[in-house]
């Protein structure tokens, strides 16, 4: 077994590709994840976006409060960013045909 693993480590080009291998599954990994997490990210930002208005409650001191509605965009871009960024990593890291 050993003989046939320094022979294997031993061959450059067979360690090349083994090596070239794992870093594309790396990038696949990771650029999956990133479209995951843009893509819970940009449904954060539609639920906070669609979310219904919360009325404060009224107090003897404030009769009819304004109903305020605030969205923060940070979620979204995030999103987007991401999404982007794992789309990226996808593309850049597919299988590459042999030379």
């Amino acid at each position: 077994m050993t003989c046939c693993l320094t022979a294997l480590l031993g061959n450059r080009a067979v360690y090349h590709r083994i090596d070239e291998s794992l870093n594309m599954q790396f990038g696949k990994f990771h650029g999956w994840a990133f479209i995951a997490l843009g893509a819970l990210l940009l449904l954060v930002q539609l639920g906070l976006y669609f979310a219904p208005v919360q009325d404060t409650a009224k107090s003897p001191e404030n009769p009819a409060p304004a109903a305020v509605h605030k969205t923060t965009p940070v979620p979204g871009v995030l999103g987007g960013l991401s999404l982007i960024l794992g789309i990226g990593l996808y593309v850049n890291n597919r299988h590459k045909p042999q030379e």
